[in-house]
């Protein structure tokens, strides 16, 4: 027993790490397969087929990333690639759900920043559009009214910079 013990207080950091490492792994998997399905369906009021449509692109996503996890392994070492991308995975997840949120809206300098935007980086377009605008817009692009639901929708439809006008598009259904 003493043998153990003296190992555990010689590779401390090394055991603190292992299980930082699966507590991360852990969260991550339960909060794509468990967590997002739940949320679009109750909150968002997706189908049951959208939800299960996202979670499989999900899925193949990580089908393909991780082979170039391995790569990047390989190449850099484990240690970086695993703080990098536990790095990326914290500073991302928050802004990623908060996007999710139906309905959330812009204070009233929003406008005014991203026109401002606009000017001071080379003409680029900065739309501010809620989640709840953006999923009335694909659920009317992908209408069975509209002739063109089989086609990409035109981002430049959304080219002005400054708030989402759903006027301003004019009609997509014929």
């Amino acid at each position: 027993m003493g043998e153990v013990l003296r190992r555990l207080g010689a590779n401390w950091a090394l055991i603190l790490n292992g299980m930082a490492l699966s507590v991360m792994t852990t969260v991550s998997f339960y909060l794509i397969t468990a967590y997002t399905p739940t949320y679009g369906q109750r909150v968002l009021q997706m189908s049951p087929e959208s939800t299960l449509l996202v979670t499989l692109f999900v899925g193949v996503s990580n089908l393909l990333w991780l082979p170039v996890g391995g790569v990047l392994t390989d190449r850099y070492g484990a240690r970086p690639v695993m703080l990098l991308v536990t790095a990326a995975a914290l500073l991302t997840a928050y802004p990623a759900m908060s996007f999710l949120v139906i309905a959330p809206d812009f204070t009233e300098d929003s406008e005014i920043e991203a026109i401002r935007y606009h000017s001071e980086h080379f003409d680029r377009n900065l739309v501010l559009i809620t989640a709840a605008e953006l999923k009335a817009l694909a659920e009317e692009w992908s209408s069975p009214q509209h002739k063109n639901r089989e086609t990409p929708f035109p981002l430049g439809l959304l080219a002005a910079s400054g708030r989402y006008d759903r006027r301003k598009l004019g009609k997509l259904t014929p």
